[in-house]
């Protein structure tokens, strides 16, 4: 037992490190889709001629769509990355942390899906006013679906009520919030190099 219990540490303790580095780029591009998010909220407005992220800076391009769209695939990668490391960690040693980090892992892998497509669906193209007077300059996120002043809006060529629109939105934005909180219960759970009441899964199953 002892020595299968050795042959465990190591994997182990490199699952965990490796899971430790792909929640910590998974937070890095969190905060940088919050900070983008936060500017596109209230200053995005799409180029004239351009339906998509790809055309407005793309997703290398310079600018916040660009660096939005950017940082939103790299959360999906990251957090792929460490829900994997965490399953191999959990295999190799069961606990409570561990157990607590795989679904921290998982949680945070469907919130960055999830702010990834509904990107997609508030970048609008066009807003369609009630009324159109002198001056009248409407730009950001909010203003497409919590203004009183838009009628529909085009998003990828389609009318979609401000409503249902506002709904998306929220979603959008609720989900990276979502997602730092459930990265920083998966750092925490990954930090004690061994589980709370944990015990090497090869050991427990010859015993």
């Amino acid at each position: 037992m002892e020595g299968t219990a050795g042959a465990v540490a190591p994997v182990e303790m490199w699952s965990r490190r490796l899971a430790g580095v792909g929640a910590a780029a998974t937070a890095l591009a969190l905060l940088v889709a919050t900070l983008t998010g936060v500017v596109l909220l209230w200053r995005y407005r799409p180029e004239v001629g351009a339906t998509t992220s790809y055309e407005i800076g793309g997703p290398t391009g310079r600018g916040p769509v660009g660096w939005h769209l950017g940082s939103l695939v790299a959360t999906v990668a990251a957090s792929v990355w460490w829900t994997c490391m965490s399953a191999l960690r959990a295999v190799a040693w069961r606990g409570a942390r561990t157990l607590i980090g795989v679904i921290a892992a998982l949680a945070t892998l469907l919130l960055c899906l999830a702010a990834s497509l509904t990107w997609y669906l508030v970048e609008w193209d066009q807003l369609a006013l009630r009324a159109v007077t002198a001056g009248t300059d409407l730009r950001g996120l909010w203003a497409a679906g919590f203004s009183e002043d838009v009628r529909f809006v085009l998003v990828g060529g389609v009318e979609v009520d401000p409503d249902t629109y506002a709904r998306w939105l929220l979603v959008h934005l609720a989900a990276p919030a979502l997602a730092l909180a459930t990265t920083a219960i998966g750092w925490w759970c990954g930090r004690s190099p061994q589980p709370v009441r944990g015990e090497p899964a090869v050991s427990r199953a010859a015993g």
